[in-house]
């Protein structure tokens, strides 16, 4: 498991965060929820930065937004997939 924390002041434990392999500026999460998706799309619309701390071993990593919800989906394990776009920030 590892941690995530948003702009909005949330902190998850997710099984996995971070920026899709596939999809350049597209970014995933993936955590056991039970709580209502619409709950969870509020909470995660809009946000300015994510933060991920662990697994042991594994780097902490911080991803900057603002960012837009795409999708929110119950898998078929009862686990919820966020799918974030990234907009891109001027450097």
């Amino acid at each position: 498991m590892m941690k995530l924390a948003t702009s909005k002041g949330n902190e998850y434990e997710v099984m996995w965060a971070g920026e899709s392999v596939g999809k350049h500026g597209r970014f995933l999460v993936q955590m056991a929820e039970v709580r209502p998706l619409v709950e969870l799309i509020a909470e995660f619309d809009g946000i300015e930065w994510a933060k991920t701390v662990g697994p042991d071993g594994q780097p902490d990593r911080e991803f900057a937004g603002p960012m837009r919800l795409e999708a929110a989906s119950r898998l078929g394990n009862g686990n919820v997939l966020i799918t974030l776009e990234m907009e891109a920030v001027e450097r």
